[in-house]
């Protein structure tokens, strides 16, 4: 048995009551397709009659992310997941059961029904339901990875038919992504709290529905955010206006009234950055560790990507290489003897340095050697660099001094 190919189920929040399929019904009056209480025929004429707890737990999870509808917290083993049928009123409310599929799969309707006063359900609307539920059911066979496997709600995927790849079509047949919310996690204490209670209270009365309520308490605390951020100190207007003026798929720049002289020193940082410019005084004043530490807290509370802490130490770190850069020129006059380096080129391992320090020396480079045997103790990646700069400079003057055999 496979999934629908027309039909691909999502987490649903009708915005109306449900009602119990089975509860609302006479009793009886559905056994012959539903089966007797305790008994699931729907689920027991699919492969999901073998499903454990553990293994759709680990699937819902995966596939749709967190549980969205609340459950017994002593009773159940999590929250639930209310899942889409190919029926626009047929939802289905998953909760992994310890007791089996009667009390794991629960058939609901939007359709308005009522339990003091059940009426019937004509055999071709349960059979209708009946097979919404069974899609829903086949549907929960579609692989979704993790790293280089595939799971289901049965485990470790292993059937090539589910692992099917549509060449016609450039994607997998019968696979789904995982989760947008897979990898995030759930900030501690918060959930099952009074704070979580009033903001999901909160998010209710300030929207249509609890997202859009959040959307609009985010939306609030953004707005405040960003006419706090003109207020800090220049230097941290820079570092925010770094990431927030840079336009990326599906987050365009964001208007801040920044300073007037931040757009200039952020084009200078990016200089740095990105074109290995040499940073000035006023670049490294700017990076430095308050102001990122800052800067980074309103990226945050911005949810704008950064990569800060990484910039600023490079920033850092490419000055000092044209502060050693320039240490090195100075010690031998802007002239540095190209006669020290080897004839081929080298990776300046400990070895290399200390060979070339004592060519400087035999060569009367006294004060080069010195200066370079200083700034490799204390600072040897630069250092490195600039030998491996300087290198190269010497092979272009040995290629240029070189022209080599004349024609004819």
């Amino acid at each position: 048995m496979l999934p629908s190919p027309s039909f691909q189920a999502s987490v649903v929040s009708p915005n109306c009551r449900l009602y119990s399929v089975l509860q609302t019904a006479p009793h009886g009056t559905m056994d012959e397709v539903f089966g007797e209480v305790l008994e699931d025929r729907i689920a027991d004429s699919t492969p999901l009659k073998d499903v454990t707890y553990a293994t759709l737990f680990t699937y819902l999870h995966r596939r749709f992310g967190y549980p969205s509808r609340g459950s017994d917290p002593y009773k159940d083993l999590s929250a639930a997941w209310l899942l889409s049928t190919p029926e626009p009123d047929i939802v289905i409310h998953v909760i992994p059961s310890v007791s089996g599929n009667n009390f794991t799969f629960t058939i609901y309707t939007t359709t308005e029904r009522s339990p003091f006063s059940p009426e019937p359900i004509s055999r071709d609307e349960q059979l209708r339901i009946a097979g919404a539920y069974r899609s829903l059911l086949l549907d929960l066979l579609r692989p979704v990875c993790i790293q280089d496997a595939h799971i289901n709600a049965l485990g470790e995927v292993e059937d090539d038919e589910l692992l099917a790849y549509d060449e016609k079509e450039g994607e997998p047949l019968y696979e789904v992504k995982y989760a947008a919310s897979s990898g995030y996690p759930i900030l501690p204490g918060l959930v099952g709290t009074r704070t979580w209670e009033e903001l999901l209270g909160q998010a209710s009365f300030f929207g249509s529905d609890r997202l859009d309520g959040l959307t609009a308490i985010v939306t609030e605390g953004r707005n405040r955010i960003l006419a706090q951020i003109p207020n800090e100190p220049v230097d941290v207007q820079v570092l925010i206006g770094m990431y927030t003026t840079l336009s990326r798929p599906n987050a365009p720049a964001i208007e801040i009234d920044f300073a007037p002289e931040v757009p200039e020193r952020i084009a200078a940082l990016q200089a740095v950055l990105w074109k290995d410019a040499r940073p000035t005084s006023e670049d490294l004043a700017t990076v430095n560790d308050a102001a990122v530490e800052r800067a980074e807290t309103y990226l945050d509370a911005l949810a704008v990507p950064d990569d800060l802490g990484k910039a600023a130490r490079r920033v850092r770190a490419t000055a000092r290489l044209h502060e050693v850069y320039e240490a090195i020129c100075d010690a031998c006059g802007r002239d540095f003897p190209d006669e020290v380096f080897d004839e081929k080129r080298v990776l300046w391992n400990d070895d290399d340095v200390q060979r070339a320090i004592t060519r400087m020396k035999e060569g009367g480079h006294d004060a080069l050697a010195e200066t370079v045997e200083g700034l490799f103790s204390t600072d040897p990646w630069p250092t490195t660099r600039c030998l491996h700069a300087l290198q190269a400079q010497a092979f272009e003057h040995r290629k240029n001094a070189d022209p080599g055999p004349t024609p004819g």
